[in-house]
C-alpha cells in the first residue's frame, strides 16, 4: 500500500474543546444545553396532553353502518356468586 494518504477527521459542528455556557436567573444555575433539553421535554409534554387519543376501530364500524361497538349488558342474575341461595 505505497501512497496513501490519511485523511483527517471531519470537523464536529459544535467546538467541544471549550467551557460550557451557562445562564443564570436568580438562584438558578443551568447551561444552556440542559435548559434546550428541558424546554423540548416540556413542549412534548404539552403536546401530550393537547393531542387527542386514538379512537381505535370504533371509527372503522361507524363507517361500516355497525355503529360504536359495546360490550353487551350483564342480566340480571349473572352479577351472583354460585354459592349463594336466594
Amino acid at each position: 500500500m505505497t501512497g496513501s494518504v490519511r485523511q483527517p477527521p471531519p470537523v464536529l459542528a459544535i467546538n467541544m474543546n471549550q467551557p460550557g455556557s451557562f445562564v443564570h436567573w436568580s438562584i438558578f444555575y443551568v447551561s444552556v444545553a440542559n435548559l434546550v433539553l428541558i424546554a423540548v421535554m416540556v413542549v412534548i409534554f404539552g403536546a401530550a396532553l393537547l393531542l387527542p387519543f386514538p379512537k381505535g376501530h370504533s371509527i372503522e364500524a361507524a363507517a361500516a353502518g355497525g355503529g360504536p361497538s359495546r360490550l353487551p349488558t350483564p342480566r340480571r342474575g349473572a352479577a351472583r356468586s354460585a354459592g349463594t341461595t336466594s
